[in-house]
């Protein structure tokens, strides 16, 4: 039985291009796996600062098996995630393949490629710290160094993590908006439902 024919969306003015859908494509997986980084952020965040511990510790503590391991897992899922923006593998998604679909399009001009280049620069100068993290902690397991060494050689901070998820989302928005897409939000409903969790425990303990 032959298969139906893909029905295509189209807004006004707009031809439709097998290039362009491949890129749309692209696109909408990059922004899941900015949106993994960035929910995982948000619930680590709120597990290991100094105000949430402290706001929370007894229900952390009575619960201590469950958050220690969910800390833990939120650090290395967002590391991967992150990793997987910027690899440089030619078989791999990541922005760097997809802004070069974008030049071959011809979708921006040297002026925006260039602001765009700057952006991955800064991008990718945090993104070498998080590859020493999960390279030797999270994705794999450095056997002759400790944790603490780990990370006094990778020298990253929660800021820098966090800025580096807000300049994925900015290329993305850059990249995405080429083809007259709105630009997509990434809602905090990670970290209020973290908060609730936690509250509710409080109350119930």
């Amino acid at each position: 039985m032959d298969k139906l024919p893909k029905t295509v969306f189209l807004r006004k003015g707009q031809s439709y291009s097998p290039e362009k859908e491949t890129l749309a494509n692209d696109l909408k997986e990059l922004f899941s796996i900015i949106e993994d980084a960035h929910y995982s952020y948000e619930i680590w965040w709120i597990l290991i600062n100094r105000d949430g511990r402290k706001k929370y510790f007894r229900a952390m503590l009575h619960y201590k098996e469950f958050f220690e391991p969910v800390a833990r897992s939120t650090l290395t899922s967002m590391a991967v995630a992150l990793f997987k923006l910027y690899e440089y593998k030619n078989n791999r998604l990541s922005f760097n393949k997809v802004l070069k679909e974008v030049q071959e399009l011809k979708l921006i001009d040297n002026k925006l490629n260039k602001k765009l280049k700057r952006k991955i620069k800064e991008a990718n100068a945090i993104w070498k710290k998080i590859c020493i993290l999960r390279h030797n902690l999270l994705a794999h397991r450095h056997y002759k160094l400790t944790k603490t060494e780990i990370y006094k050689i990778a020298e990253i901070t929660p800021n820098q993590i966090k800025r580096l998820i807000e300049l994925s989302l900015k290329i993305f928005n850059t990249l995405w908006t080429r083809s007259n897409n709105k630009p997509k939000k990434i809602e905090p409903v990670a970290s209020r439902d973290t908060h609730r969790v936690l509250e509710t425990l409080l109350d119930n303990l």
